[in-house]
């Protein structure tokens, strides 16, 4: 059975395109509203040096994460009384590139699983919007800004999958990996289908 599976999978290049959606991990978010799951997908191509281990590079999109916060401050402003109400919108997205290893386990001539590990290159665009009203003395003022930053960082990425063989080139699988982006506090859990061709 093992020299079966050998002779199907062996040496040799891939390429894999993988959807899903992810969850990202922001941290503590007392207080706010959160959307913190997207879809996602990537493209990976990679080479396979013996039936157990290989190398892989790609890119990978994990999609977008919005968060609002609403609050009223009241109290006394050059003696006459103030109230302050605004709301807080924040959202971000993160996309990069990876490079990593990846072992892969044959449990017969169709199935396998695997485990795969790096470092990914990742950038995230960061818009913060307020809009807030203050009463003062009986009058209202309106008032409205708005701020975008980029953050970038290189951090590890590790999973695992499991893959089924239709044909010796083609194979189609499911599997799940965690994306840290430690320079902003975030992590990402992301679950995936994906289509690989075997050269």
């Amino acid at each position: 059975m093992v020299a079966g599976v050998a002779s199907a999978q062996g040496a040799g290049g891939f390429v894999e395109g993988t959807v899903g959606f992810g969850k990202f991990d922001l941290g503590n978010t007392s207080g706010w509203t959160v959307d913190d799951k997207d879809s996602n997908w990537g493209l990976t191509a990679g080479y396979m040096l013996n039936n157990n281990f290989g190398l892989e590079a790609g890119y990978r999109d994990l999609g977008s994460a919005s968060g609002s916060t609403s609050g009223t401050l009241s109290g006394t402003l050059y003696g006459q009384p103030a109230t302050l109400t605004g709301t807080l919108n924040a959202s971000g997205d993160a996309d990069g590139w990876l490079f990593g290893i990846r072992a892969n386990l044959p449990i017969n001539d169709k199935f396998s699983v695997n485990a795969r590990a790096g470092l990914y290159n990742w950038n995230a665009d960061v818009t913060a919007s307020a809009n807030a009203v203050l009463t003062w003395g009986g009058t209202a003022y309106a008032a409205g800004a708005s701020a975008s930053k980029k953050f970038s960082g290189t951090d590890p990425y590790y999973g695992i999958g499991a893959n089924y063989n239709i044909t010796k080139q083609l194979g189609v699988g499911i599997g799940y990996t965690k994306f840290e982006l430690d320079d902003i506090g975030v992590k990402n859990d992301s679950w995936d289908i994906n289509l690989q061709y075997r050269f």
